[in-house]
């Protein structure tokens, strides 16, 4: 890691309680997953396992809302083609009669 650090950085570094959720938060995969190959003896297991299952139910939840999106989009699509056939075939009708 880089040993120079803004004092910025080095605020937000500080403020952050070690194992609190936004410590967690903060750390990257890589870090989570170095924490869990140690194995279920280490301390820092639990809080590893826990934020790293937080992060698979985020990560299905987002791709429930976007499956959930895509579903209405096509839904919508559907009931406008369905429209405007229903037209059509309307138009096409009132046409022929007129035409008698």
């Amino acid at each position: 890691m880089n040993d120079t650090m803004t004092s910025g950085e080095a605020d937000r570094v500080e403020a952050v309680e070690p194992y609190s959720p936004a410590w967690w938060q903060n750390r990257s995969t890589e870090e989570l997953r170095a924490l869990l190959d140690r194995g279920f003896g280490s301390a820092a297991f639990e809080g590893a396992t826990a934020e790293t299952e937080r992060r698979a139910r985020e990560d299905l939840r987002a791709q429930d809302d976007a499956a959930e999106t895509m579903a209405e989009q096509k839904k919508s699509l559907r009931l406008k083609i369905l429209e405007a056939l229903l037209l059509g075939c309307l138009i096409a009708i009132i046409a022929v009669l007129l035409l008698r």
